[in-house]
């Protein structure tokens, strides 16, 4: 698996739409490391750093208390391999992406109801959506009914446009 891509699904981890948390529950955690090959690891530390990450990706700064230290293997060619669990490969990972100049690809949606984490693939970095199909039309659609209201009546029964008599 690429490097960007583990450690999307891994700040996918958390689904703000549907407020699930796959971290939340040991045995749904379990699934999601075998469904990678990696090893479940410590769960805290693993929300430790999703959490971290998502703030960095997002613009933030990483305002953890102390220091989330993982061992790390690495090629004498510089080549970042992978760690034996979960957060220390993703940690891998996300140090490889860094190395290689890829790390301000990784994005999250701006929409409030998504927030879900995608690799920006554009030749430009311009990928503002996780999908222009779904969150992007939408922001489109919301930006285009604030320009343009509606000014017509809002009783659409046939005495609502017709004057007064008195």
């Amino acid at each position: 698996m690429d490097a960007h891509q583990l450690v999307v699904d891994f700040l996918n981890t958390v689904d703000v739409e549907t407020g699930t948390d796959l971290l939340g529950d040991a045995r749904t955690w379990e699934r999601w490391c075998s469904g990678h090959q990696l090893g479940a690891g410590d769960r805290a530390q693993a929300a430790l750093l999703r959490d971290g990450l998502r703030t960095v990706v997002a613009g933030g700064t990483w305002s953890a208390p102390g220091v989330l230290t993982v061992p790390v293997s690495a090629q004498p060619d510089g080549v970042m391999v992978y760690g034996r669990h979960a957060a220390e490969a993703v940690l891998t990972a996300a140090v490889s992406l860094t190395a290689t100049g890829s790390w301000s690809r990784l994005k999250l949606c701006p929409a409030d109801d998504c927030r879900q984490a995608f690799y920006d693939r554009s030749h430009n970095r311009s990928r503002v959506w996780c999908e222009m199909a779904d969150c992007g039309n939408r922001a489109k659609v919301r930006r285009y009914r604030a320009r343009h209201p509606t000014t017509g009546p809002s009783d659409p029964s046939p005495e609502a446009g017709r004057p007064e008599t008195v």
